[in-house]
Protein backbone atom coordinates (compact mmCIF):
# COMPACT_ATOMS: atom_id res chain seq x y z
CA UNK A 1 0.00 0.00 0.00
CA UNK A 2 2.85 2.27 0.79
CA UNK A 3 4.64 1.78 -2.05
CA UNK A 4 1.55 2.72 -4.24
CA UNK A 5 1.17 5.91 -2.77
CA UNK A 6 4.35 7.11 -2.99
CA UNK A 7 4.54 5.88 -6.75
CA UNK A 8 1.24 8.20 -7.05
CA UNK A 9 3.41 10.93 -5.41
CA UNK A 10 6.29 10.77 -7.71
CA UNK A 11 3.92 10.63 -10.65
CA UNK A 12 2.43 13.75 -9.78
CA UNK A 13 5.62 15.43 -9.08
CA UNK A 14 6.89 14.14 -12.38
CA UNK A 15 3.97 15.54 -14.19
CA UNK A 16 3.97 19.13 -12.26
CA UNK A 17 7.36 19.30 -12.83
CA UNK A 18 6.57 18.89 -16.80
CA UNK A 19 4.17 21.05 -16.94
CA UNK A 20 5.78 23.41 -15.41
CA UNK A 21 8.66 23.37 -17.57
CA UNK A 22 6.23 23.81 -20.52
CA UNK A 23 4.69 26.80 -18.72
CA UNK A 24 8.02 28.69 -18.46
CA UNK A 25 9.20 27.46 -21.26
CA UNK A 26 6.36 29.19 -23.33
CA UNK A 27 5.86 31.89 -21.18
CA UNK A 28 9.38 32.61 -20.26
CA UNK A 29 10.87 32.44 -23.02
CA UNK A 30 8.89 35.25 -24.76
CA UNK A 31 9.12 37.46 -21.77
CA UNK A 32 12.60 36.67 -21.47
CA UNK A 33 13.54 37.38 -25.27
CA UNK A 34 11.47 40.66 -25.07
CA UNK A 35 12.53 42.33 -21.94
CA UNK A 36 16.01 41.37 -22.83
CA UNK A 37 16.10 42.87 -26.58
CA UNK A 38 14.35 46.01 -25.21
CA UNK A 39 17.31 46.51 -23.26
CA UNK A 40 19.41 45.92 -25.83
CA UNK A 41 17.79 48.38 -28.07
CA UNK A 42 17.69 50.96 -25.10
CA UNK A 43 21.49 50.53 -24.74
CA UNK A 44 22.14 51.19 -28.40
CA UNK A 45 20.13 54.12 -28.57
CA UNK A 46 21.34 55.40 -25.59
CA UNK A 47 24.94 54.88 -27.47
CA UNK A 48 24.19 56.30 -30.67
CA UNK A 49 22.46 59.61 -29.15
CA UNK A 50 26.24 59.94 -26.90
CA UNK A 51 28.03 58.55 -29.93
CA UNK A 52 26.33 61.67 -32.16
CA UNK A 53 26.72 64.38 -29.54
CA UNK A 54 30.04 63.61 -27.71
CA UNK A 55 32.51 62.23 -30.86
CA UNK A 56 31.22 62.97 -33.78
CA UNK A 57 30.15 66.69 -32.84
CA UNK A 58 32.98 67.66 -31.32
CA UNK A 59 35.53 66.22 -33.59
CA UNK A 60 33.73 68.43 -35.64
CA UNK A 61 34.17 71.50 -33.57
CA UNK A 62 38.02 70.57 -32.22
CA UNK A 63 39.83 69.54 -35.45
CA UNK A 64 40.47 66.19 -34.94
CA UNK A 65 41.99 63.80 -37.78
CA UNK A 66 40.28 61.23 -39.30
CA UNK A 67 42.80 58.92 -38.12
CA UNK A 68 42.23 60.12 -34.39
CA UNK A 69 38.43 60.11 -34.86
CA UNK A 70 38.54 56.48 -35.86
CA UNK A 71 40.58 55.43 -33.05
CA UNK A 72 38.57 56.80 -30.91
CA UNK A 73 35.74 54.83 -32.53
CA UNK A 74 37.29 52.04 -32.05
CA UNK A 75 37.75 52.03 -28.46
CA UNK A 76 34.09 53.15 -28.32
CA UNK A 77 33.58 49.54 -29.91
CA UNK A 78 35.42 47.88 -27.49
CA UNK A 79 33.66 49.15 -24.51
CA UNK A 80 30.30 48.37 -25.83
CA UNK A 81 30.88 45.25 -27.63
CA UNK A 82 28.91 46.96 -30.95
CA UNK A 83 29.81 48.16 -34.47
CA UNK A 84 29.64 51.78 -35.01
CA UNK A 85 29.54 54.08 -38.36
CA UNK A 86 29.71 57.09 -39.48
CA UNK A 87 27.34 57.64 -42.35
CA UNK A 88 26.70 60.38 -45.08
CA UNK A 89 23.38 62.04 -45.81
CA UNK A 90 23.23 60.21 -48.38
CA UNK A 91 23.72 56.53 -47.16
CA UNK A 92 27.50 56.10 -47.71
CA UNK A 93 29.64 54.38 -44.83
CA UNK A 94 31.99 57.21 -44.11
CA UNK A 95 33.99 55.69 -41.45
CA UNK A 96 33.55 52.19 -39.44
CA UNK A 97 35.00 50.48 -37.05
CA UNK A 98 34.86 47.76 -39.35
CA UNK A 99 37.12 49.15 -42.10
CA UNK A 100 35.59 46.83 -44.78
CA UNK A 101 32.11 48.49 -44.44
CA UNK A 102 33.67 51.61 -45.42
CA UNK A 103 32.07 52.80 -48.86
CA UNK A 104 28.94 50.50 -48.23
CA UNK A 105 25.56 52.03 -48.56
CA UNK A 106 22.82 52.10 -45.98
CA UNK A 107 19.50 52.32 -47.63
CA UNK A 108 17.44 55.66 -46.52
CA UNK A 109 14.79 53.43 -45.29
CA UNK A 110 16.71 52.40 -42.52
CA UNK A 111 18.88 55.88 -41.52
CA UNK A 112 14.95 57.05 -41.21
CA UNK A 113 13.78 55.46 -38.04
CA UNK A 114 15.75 55.63 -35.09
CA UNK A 115 15.55 51.88 -34.15
CA UNK A 116 15.79 48.91 -36.86
CA UNK A 117 15.22 45.03 -35.31
CA UNK A 118 16.93 42.29 -36.96
CA UNK A 119 17.35 43.99 -40.27
CA UNK A 120 19.25 42.58 -43.16
CA UNK A 121 20.94 44.96 -45.13
CA UNK A 122 22.39 43.87 -48.85
CA UNK A 123 25.86 43.86 -49.59
CA UNK A 124 26.89 44.76 -45.72
CA UNK A 125 25.49 41.60 -43.26
CA UNK A 126 23.68 38.50 -44.32
CA UNK A 127 22.66 38.29 -41.15
CA UNK A 128 20.21 40.02 -38.63
CA UNK A 129 21.18 43.00 -36.92
CA UNK A 130 19.71 45.43 -34.55
CA UNK A 131 20.63 48.89 -35.67
CA UNK A 132 20.61 52.09 -33.89
CA UNK A 133 20.19 55.15 -35.70
CA UNK A 134 21.12 58.96 -34.39
CA UNK A 135 21.06 62.12 -36.37
CA UNK A 136 23.93 64.53 -36.58
CA UNK A 137 23.20 67.76 -37.24
CA UNK A 138 24.42 71.00 -37.97
CA UNK A 139 21.91 73.63 -37.29
CA UNK A 140 18.97 72.63 -38.18
CA UNK A 141 20.19 70.42 -41.66
CA UNK A 142 21.32 66.92 -41.05
CA UNK A 143 25.19 66.32 -41.65
CA UNK A 144 24.80 62.36 -41.60
CA UNK A 145 23.94 59.81 -38.98
CA UNK A 146 25.89 57.48 -37.04
CA UNK A 147 25.22 53.56 -36.48
CA UNK A 148 25.55 51.47 -33.98
CA UNK A 149 25.14 47.87 -34.73
CA UNK A 150 24.58 44.74 -32.88
CA UNK A 151 24.24 40.91 -34.43
CA UNK A 152 21.26 39.99 -32.80
CA UNK A 153 21.37 36.67 -33.26
CA UNK A 154 24.14 36.86 -30.30
CA UNK A 155 21.33 39.12 -28.86
CA UNK A 156 18.81 36.22 -29.12
CA UNK A 157 21.24 33.31 -27.61
CA UNK A 158 22.47 35.28 -24.76
CA UNK A 159 18.47 35.71 -24.04
CA UNK A 160 17.78 31.96 -24.40
CA UNK A 161 20.87 30.93 -22.26
CA UNK A 162 18.67 33.27 -19.88
CA UNK A 163 15.70 31.13 -20.14
CA UNK A 164 18.06 27.66 -19.83
CA UNK A 165 18.99 29.37 -15.87
CA UNK A 166 15.79 30.09 -15.38
CA UNK A 167 14.45 26.89 -16.21
CA UNK A 168 17.34 24.99 -13.87
CA UNK A 169 16.23 27.32 -10.90
CA UNK A 170 12.94 26.54 -11.47
CA UNK A 171 13.75 22.39 -11.67
CA UNK A 172 16.09 22.67 -8.78
CA UNK A 173 13.09 24.35 -6.70
CA UNK A 174 10.64 22.06 -7.88
CA UNK A 175 13.03 18.90 -7.15
CA UNK A 176 13.85 20.43 -3.79
CA UNK A 177 9.97 20.74 -2.84
CA UNK A 178 9.25 17.40 -4.11
CA UNK A 179 11.84 15.64 -1.93
CA UNK A 180 10.45 17.95 1.29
Amino acid sequence: MKNKIWQKYFLCMAVIIVVAGVLINIFGYRLACNSYEKEHRRRLQDESRQISVEYVRESRNTGLTSEMFRQQLRSVRNMIGCEVWIVSQDGTILMSTESDLEGGYVPQSVLDRNWNRKTKIEGLYDGRRGLAVDSVLSGTDIWGYVVVSEDWNLVTADAKKLLFRIDMTALVFLVAGGIM
